[in-house]
């Protein structure tokens, strides 16, 4: 069984431009993954879930950082590059769902 969180990217006038997806597989590894649309195209849901679905990164061996932060990259971490517009999304994605798996897996 999988079990999946979502969340949209959103600009400055709220309107969706991406979507967040963080899976937990039958394996119990959590994955996360996100989809941003061009400026000049119009959003389509479909779309950027299945290409969130198929960008997926595992959280425990992944460094997650954007071009306007420097972090030095963790030793045994590949280091994910992640849009701007989508970083801060992306990362309180990955808190809440270290939160509620973290409960899931008390209950």
């Amino acid at each position: 069984m999988q079990t999946e969180l979502k969340s949209y990217i959103r600009n400055k006038k709220k309107t969706p431009i991406g979507m967040v997806i963080v899976k937990k597989n039958s394996n119990g590894k959590v994955s996360v993954g996100w989809s941003l649309c061009c400026k000049k195209d119009k959003y389509d849901k479909e779309t950027g879930y299945v290409k969130a679905s198929n960008r997926q990164y595992y959280i425990d061996n992944h460094e997650f950082v954007t071009t306007d932060r420097h972090i030095e990259n963790r030793s045994g971490y590949h280091t994910v590059w992640i849009p701007q517009s989508a970083y801060r999304t992306v990362t309180n994605m990955i808190n809440r769902a270290n939160k509620y798996f973290k409960n899931e897996n008390e209950s």
